[in-house]
């Protein structure tokens, strides 16, 4: 039985090399408790697949920056199964079949890797679609993704791909639920002429342009700064108050960041991230407004791991805090043992997920937490997790 519905036989289509990411789908249905049939075609003669690869080599050579999910696999077909629930489809011109579901991924509405390829070549970051391809093209899935470094294709694809990836198995998860699988017109294919060797040299310059300003200065140097608003409500007048900011100072050496203030017993603590360019790691620390005035911040939590945005609260007697923890993989709770410099860790609350901003919001008698969430290798920019 398929975890969240039943079992399903998935014929999965695409062209030879099958790539990582292709292959990690396949795992993650059969994981599922899915049976997967991959099928495994010979490519058709076409001149963007051997321009991207020879992008990607130069990007190798000149940056050694290499995609994961685009890596081939060698991986033998499965013997051809007569009938399946469902086909997912991922060449570059897929069939079509009216009496089954067969599910695509279009990439600015252009199906397969050549639609997401060609789209990032030509400088975007393409709209994702998975739609039910039949005569009435369905899109019952789509991502709005973000591609960070935008001068690497290689790091593209491995932000972008994983998305589609996570989208198909959404699909496949609610067909197994017995959800209908209706959705709304597919978005039109928007046409393009890229130019792979515009793309290296535009983006070499870029590179280069980056490097030497990272030699000059921390490339992303945050500040704290705060300020009283004496009774002057922000949200309800839409616009900011006219008081100066107090700026918390720094040596240069790090920046302070995420501020997350707490009023206890008439004193105001602000818990934040402190990050060292030495370690490149946080860790959270804590200050104090007297005042107009603050004081100078003080580490109280630090790990063998990056700490950051540590969310506090209050629950009864007890205050509590989650921080950041995204690079070990799960969301872990502290409690505070003497507030508001000792605290103890007290259990994790989400293990095995790569959850950024874990922010708790009570709401009618229960608590939610919403958290940025990153799937293998994607982007957390993009993905709001309740």
């Amino acid at each position: 039985m398929a975890k969240g519905g039943r079992s399903l036989s998935i014929a999965l289509i695409c062209t030879s090399p099958v790539r990582a990411w292709q292959a990690g789908l396949a795992a993650a249905l059969r994981n599922a408790g899915h049976t997967v049939n991959l099928q495994i075609e010979a490519p058709a003669a076409a001149s963007q697949p051997r321009a991207v690869d020879r992008v990607l080599e130069f990007e190798r050579i000149a940056y050694g920056a290499q995609s994961q999910t685009f890596a081939p696999r060698d991986m033998p077909a499965d013997e051809a199964n007569a009938g399946s629930d469902i086909t997912i489809d991922l060449r570059d011109q897929p069939a079509l079949q009216a009496d089954e579901i067969r599910l695509v991924p279009l990439f600015d509405g252009i199906p397969g890797e050549a639609g997401l390829t060609s789209a990032m070549i030509d400088g975007r970051t393409p709209e994702i679609a998975i739609v039910r391809w039949n005569h009435e093209l369905q899109a019952v899935a789509h991502g709005s993704p973000v591609w960070e470094n935008r001068n690497v294709l290689a790091y593209g694809l491995d932000q972008l791909l994983p998305r589609a990836a996570e989208l198909l198995h959404q699909c496949i998860t609610r067909f197994a639920r017995g959800e209908e699988m209706q959705g709304s017109p597919a978005p039109a294919a928007r046409s393009c002429r890229p130019s792979p060797i515009a793309f290296a040299a535009r983006n070499l310059a870029a590179r280069v342009s980056q490097r030497l300003r990272r030699l000059a200065v921390h490339p992303e140097h945050w500040t704290i700064a705060f300020r009283r608003l004496h009774g002057d409500a922000v949200i309800e007048r839409g616009a900011w108050p006219d008081a100066a900011w107090t700026r918390v100072p720094d040596d240069g050496a790090r920046y302070f960041a995420d501020p997350f203030p707490f009023i206890d017993n008439g004193r105001i603590y602000v818990f934040c991230e402190e990050y060292p360019y030495a370690t490149r790691k946080g860790l959270i620390s804590l200050f104090e407004i007297v005042g107009d005035t603050p004081t100078n911040p003080r580490p109280i939590i630090e790990r063998p791991y990056h700490l950051s945005y540590p969310m506090v609260f209050r629950r009864g007697s007890q205050i509590y805090m989650i921080p950041e923890t995204s690079s070990v993989g799960c969301i872990e709770l502290y409690r505070a043992e003497s507030f508001p410099e000792r605290w103890a860790f007290e259990r994790v609350l989400v293990d095995g997920i790569i959850a950024s901003d874990a922010t708790l919001v009570t709401w009618q008698g229960r608590d939610w937490l919403f958290a940025s969430i990153a799937g293998e290798g994607a982007s957390t920019w993009d993905a709001l997790g309740l």
